[in-house]
């Protein structure tokens, strides 16, 4: 598992300032995202997670009550609040803030391989379900601030359906990653998104 690949918002425990207590969090967080690539989530459990981590299993316990939080608890690790980009062209800011999901969803990142796993744990575990929405939200968020910008300046037309944009957005991007396990590149994301744009308003044709 990547650094880079686990956002700096704090989770559950990073409201103790002890330093000890952030390094046993971050060792925890590296531990269940391996265990849920290689076992999913039914390879999680209190004793594998202590024994990847090089913790004692009273340490989990003493911050996470069972499995099931050791998952919510990586799954914020991954929240990424990005900043909502106004260059002033619709195309380019949609271009970086999707190329940042596709960034996410690449084969070799961490967060493709536990999403499958995520996926299935949300249907069941409400705890997680919330943080995993938490989580798809604030790329979704910052998309749709920008829609909504471009639409107030006229740069797309105000029939437009915001919601329908983002699911030909956002969509392909997960179907074309994950389930054909295709490249979504820089060049393929500025394709799209020319495409999507000129399918809603063909003034705003493909360069």
């Amino acid at each position: 598992m990547r650094d880079k690949d686990v956002a700096q918002t704090p989770g559950a425990v990073a409201q103790h300032l002890d330093p000890r207590v952030l390094r046993t969090r971050k060792r925890v967080v590296h531990a269940v995202a391996r265990l849920l690539a290689e076992r999913g989530i039914a390879g999680v459990t209190m004793e594998r997670v202590a024994s990847e981590a090089g913790v004692a299993r009273s340490t989990l316990y003493r911050y996470w009550d069972g499995p099931d939080a050791l998952v919510a608890e990586m799954v914020d690790a991954f929240v990424d609040i990005p900043d909502v980009p106004d260059s002033g062209d619709l195309r380019r800011d949609l271009v970086n803030l999707l190329g940042g999901m596709a960034e996410q969803l690449q084969s070799e990142s961490t967060w493709a391989q536990v999403l499958p796993s995520v996926i299935a744990a949300a249907r069941v575990e409400p705890e997680i379900r919330r943080r995993a929405d938490r989580q798809a939200s604030t790329r979704v968020d910052a998309l749709r601030a920008v829609l909504d910008r471009a639409t107030e300046r006229h740069q797309l037309d105000t029939h437009v359906d915001l919601d329908v944009v983002l699911d030909q957005l956002i969509g392909p991007l997960y179907y074309r990653s994950l389930v054909r396990e295709l490249d979504t590149d820089r060049g393929w994301v500025q394709d799209h998104v020319a495409a999507v744009l000129h399918a809603q308003s063909p003034s705003l044709r493909p360069a």
